[in-house]
């Protein structure tokens, strides 16, 4: 019977820390809370179809810098062209090791220099 009479006034102790410690819930914010986001979002095709394109980086150029994953090529596209250069990597290497190189000092030549 000690047992029980202990018991029961720990579960309640218990139960009153877990209230108070555990987070209180906010009433959701209004829409009004919000303002709204006005951007122009453009897409694009990439050349090579199925090439999965990911890992974006800015280059030092302001170019867009990205891997395709599927087709084994980093892509370039030019800002002010919306033009795509395409650039095969050889056999050894990945696109996903390639996207975390420096574009300050690239392995692969920019397109000019080709």
């Amino acid at each position: 019977m000690k047992h029980r009479t202990f018991c029961i006034p720990a579960l309640v102790l218990l139960g009153v820390i877990v209230s108070l410690a555990a987070p209180r819930h906010r009433s959701p914010s209004q829409p009004g809370d919000v303002a709204r986001l006005q951007v122009p979002i453009g897409e694009f095709a990439v050349p090579t179809k199925g090439a999965h394109p990911h890992d974006p980086a800015v280059g030092p150029d302001g170019a867009l810098w990205f891997t395709e994953q599927m087709a084994n090529k980093i892509g370039r596209l030019g800002p002010s062209t919306g033009k795509f250069t395409e650039f095969p990597l050889p056999r050894n290497q990945t696109p996903a090791l390639m996207a975390s190189s420096n574009l300050e000092t690239p392995s692969i030549p920019p397109p000019e220099q080709q």
